[in-house]
């Protein structure tokens, strides 16, 4: 890590993420290139993390065991969106695969941290459609397709939505059969599977912004487009799964994010939290 502090040229500061020690965010110089910073919320442990600069600032980060993971395009010349990797050190901040080769987006988002070393996330090799990828240290490559559940299908399942449950996952896909639905997973094509069928046949409820809260999930689903979002808890069982807020025309919930012990939620404009 560099030793340099603050800077006071520095202008716009991006997206915020943490491991409970330390917060890692890019910021733009007045050149106009981007940087990673890390902080422990001090003036003093708030340091320039990687002198290597980047071109547009992540919309997904996520920490591993110090290390920064997030999408950048070209940050290896001729590669287009794609999952990168920080260390710290201007070598170590590069593109980990090429997935979609050349200048073809292969990263999709929602990166989650299953375990130490292993990092889930959508993605895209320009054959399977966007599917569920995991990023393994350590193994070569580090790129294994997880679980292709439309089979012969270029659309692909859309995974979206991964929160980390245990050491495990929980991501919304559809498989074409049962359609957008909980799915669980360890990061390997054996230990993925359909947690829960609330509606049976392809045409289920839309389902987003999944949140693991304990030893149950929330989700936010509505019936159909142009309809009011309603917030589901679930244990993983149809009779666990029931709605804790009932949206309308004037008052949605949206937003939901787990803070410390709570779990907060955005309505008609008002935050509200469930203990």
């Amino acid at each position: 890590m560099s030793s340099q502090g603050s800077d006071p040229g520095m202008e716009e500061v991006g997206r915020f993420v943490g491991d409970g020690k330390r917060a890692w965010f890019t910021r733009t110089g007045p050149n106009g290139q981007i940087w990673i910073h890390v902080t422990d919320g001090t003036s003093k442990g708030t340091q320039l993390f990687s002198p290597r600069s980047l071109k547009t600032h992540p919309w997904y980060m996520v920490v591993d065991q110090g290390k920064l993971y997030f999408e950048q395009k070209d940050l290896t010349p001729g590669t287009g969106v794609e999952l990168c990797f920080s260390d710290g050190r201007h070598a170590g901040t590069r593109t980990l695969v090429d997935l979609f080769k050349g200048a073809g987006r292969g990263f999709f988002g929602y990166p989650t941290v299953l375990a130490k070393g292993l990092i889930a996330f959508r993605g895209d090799d320009g054959r399977q459609g966007r599917e569920l990828w995991v990023y393994r240290v350590g193994k070569g490559i580090g790129m294994v397709d997880l679980n292709n559940v439309r089979i012969g299908d270029t659309q692909g399942s859309f995974p979206h939505y991964a929160a980390r449950f245990g050491n495990r996952a929980l991501i919304l896909a559809d498989d074409g059969e049962h359609g957008v639905e909980t799915w669980i997973t360890d990061g390997t094509a054996k230990g993925s599977r359909l947690l829960l069928d609330l509606q049976k046949g392809p045409a289920s409820r839309a389902k987003a912004r999944l949140v693991a809260f304990g030893n149950r999930y929330f989700y936010e689903s509505r019936q159909r487009i142009n309809t009011p979002w309603d917030l589901m808890v679930s244990d993983g069982t149809a009779k666990g799964t029931s709605r804790i807020f009932a949206g309308s025309a004037t008052q949605w919930a949206t937003g939901s994010r787990v803070i410390g012990k709570r779990l907060f939620f955005a309505v008609g404009g008002d935050t509200n939290s469930v203990p």
